[in-house]
């Protein structure tokens, strides 16, 4: 079951940047196909909190500045 998604993470994403990007972070790629938007916004609400991460979609693909990466699981619960 996927993340629980509130009013508030159904803003649209175009390109999100948090406030205060993170300090040790790590670069993830991954195609933007059948990928829900507003799906991920929320796992990433909710895995790393408000600032802890830098979004962005390029090209059909997003692009993720994190503590950590996403695993599979993780991508494939934000699947529309």
């Amino acid at each position: 079951m996927g993340p629980i998604i509130t009013a508030s993470d159904l803003d649209t994403l175009q390109t999100v940047q948090s406030r205060n990007p993170p300090n040790a972070a790590l670069a993830q790629k991954f195609p933007g196909t059948n990928i829900d938007s507003r799906k991920l916004t929320a796992l990433l609400r909710i895995k790393f909190g408000s600032g802890g991460y830098n979004i962005r979609i390029l090209q059909n693909s997003f692009y993720i500045t994190a503590p950590q990466e996403l695993s599979t699981g993780e991508i494939s619960m934000c699947r529309r």
